[in-house]
């Protein structure tokens, strides 16, 4: 008996020591660190904070790229660890490379700045780049680039930095609350599965703002604000699956949104756009707002660019000022405010087109194949157009079901090409609040309302209600818009939403249906 009281006495002791052992390998540092998600902390030399890595001005991406190599060696899907910027402006001039697992931060986009200064040009680089990474994430810091800076004098030519990359060998990948600025290339560019982009502001580009390339999705944006690019506010190119919703496009150079042949093999499919503002404020344009423009014929019955669509946006072409010198026919493609070129299913709904230049929208098939294509236009305002409100171009095989719109003032007409009203059109002025701007060239497309219109912070009433109120569909949903409502949706870019005018609560007879023009 005292034997096995021994026995069991040694078994207590070696398994007690052993727990101890494991808790001692389970405890340590580096697997606490693993556990909780490691932090690195950078400063710049002087700033007074207390950090892992010092920058001094020369080359801080060195410091920042050791910070990250060092987090994600220590990192996992599960912990991904961060290397976080305090206040300063660091600057580079060479790539910063993120790594697996890593959330490269700022204290703040206002307070934290990687500024890249290299004169290198005609060389592709990105100033924060991602390749073949997963699960990583910029957030909360300025990139900013020297593109329009003085003494730099770059020119949009000069290609060679651009912002973040997400290319399309990384996946899972966020960038969030950045301020990008004078990159000489795109802002960002690339199309990673998983992709999340959102609370970007993007200002002086020498190429694009956002460029999806290369990509199958799915692709998340939300919440971006784009000014003075030199190409394209967004341009997308081989890639599919985006949601881009509450985007806002100022004074692009080129198209507000591009969507481009680019390459033999080019696919755009599943492509939706919601509360999209585009608008020329201090600068000419010599393109269309919107661009679908591909070269391509079908393939297995099926349309390379199909299923897009646009929703509760407002597209001010601003024809009568910024677009004053445009001429009709740039890259061969004509003056609409959107243009439509060998695509199928291509939807605009609740969306305002305001004086385009030609057209307001412009349908194209110049396939020689000749395939049919169908697409819808519905519960939207055309007006002020310099030719006409929708138009067919070789339109022998174009199908436009035109339904629960309102036409104004098109110089040409309302329709032309072929182009055939549906049912519960409206022919009357659609009543802007201030299409035209005022002094600091804030547009204003809400619909006047004598029960209630949204002013941005209140709302107010006016002497007289638009007869797009309670125009739309009557089978569409209009949950979203405040009461009293009618019971119906607005036509228009803020239709079902929480910015639509209020109404006086009964429906209104709808007006007339425009008449086709040859």
């Amino acid at each position: 008996m005292s034997i096995k009281r021994i026995n069991m006495h040694k078994v207590i002791v070696y398994l007690l020591t052993g727990i101890f052992l494991l808790s001692l390998v389970v405890l340590s540092p580096t697997n606490i660190a693993k556990a909780e998600g490691v932090i690195k902390y950078v400063a710049v030399s002087g700033s007074g904070y207390t950090a892992d890595y010092y920058c001094d001005g020369t080359d801080d991406q060195a410091e920042i790229n050791q910070a990250i190599m060092d987090v994600s060696a220590v990192s996992s899907q599960a912990n991904p660890g961060t290397v976080h910027l305090y206040p300063g402006t660091y600057y580079t001039l060479s790539e910063v490379y993120l790594k697996n697992y890593v959330i490269l931060e700022g204290d703040s986009k206002t307070d934290t700045t990687i500024k890249n200064v290299s004169e290198v040009r005609n060389q592709w680089r990105f100033i924060i780049k991602q390749d073949a990474v997963s699960y990583a994430t910029v957030r909360n810091l300025t990139v900013r680039g020297v593109f329009g800076e003085s003494p730099y004098n770059q020119s949009y030519t000069d290609r060679s930095w651009l912002g973040i990359s997400a290319s399309s060998n990384s996946s899972n990948l966020t960038i969030d609350n950045v301020d990008i600025r004078n990159t000489m290339g795109d802002a960002i560019k690339g199309a990673c599965p998983n992709l999340t982009v959102s609370n970007i502001s993007i200002i002086n580009t020498g190429h694009s703002g956002i460029w999806f390339v290369g990509g199958n999705g799915p692709i998340t944006v939300a919440n971006i604000y784009i000014e003075y690019t030199w190409n394209s506010g967004v341009r997308i190119s081989r890639t599919n699956n985006i949601t881009l919703d509450n985007i806002e496009i100022v004074d692009s150079w080129d198209w507000d949104v591009e969507m481009f042949q680019d390459g033999t093999t080019d696919w755009c499919y599943n492509i939706s756009f919601n509360n999209l503002k585009t608008k020329l404020r201090n600068r000419t344009s010599n393109a269309n707002s919107i661009a679908i423009l591909s070269n391509f014929a079908i393939t297995g019955g099926v349309f390379k660019y199909h299923d897009i669509s646009f929703k509760n946006s407002v597209i001010d072409s601003l024809r009568g000022t910024n677009r004053g010198d445009y001429t009709p026919g740039y890259d061969n493609i004509p003056g609409a405010g959107i243009y439509v070129r060998n695509a199928d299913n291509v939807t605009f709904d609740n969306v305002t087109v305001y004086d385009a230049k030609d057209d307001g929208i412009d349908f194209d098939n110049d396939l020689a194949n000749g395939a049919p294509s169908t697409h819808t236009v519905k519960n939207s305002i055309i007006s002020n157009s310099g030719g006409y409100g929708i138009s067919k171009l070789n339109y022998s095989n174009i199908t436009v079901n035109i339904d629960n719109n309102d036409f104004y003032q098109n110089t040409s007409g309302n329709l032309g090409g072929g182009a055939s009203a549906g049912t519960g059109n409206i022919n009357a002025d659609p009543l802007f609040y201030s299409p035209s701007g005022d002094a600091n060239g804030n547009n204003d497309f809400h619909l006047k309302s004598e029960y209630g219109r949204w002013n941005g912070t209140s709302w107010e009433t006016d002497a007289v209600t638009s007869e797009c109120i309670d125009a739309g569909d009557p089978n569409s949903e209009y949950s979203l818009e405040p009461a009293p409502n009618g019971g119906r949706i607005n036509m228009g870019g803020y239709g079902n939403t929480a910015e639509a005018s209020k109404s006086s609560g009964s429906t209104p007879t709808p007006g007339s249906t425009p008449t086709p023009t040859p």
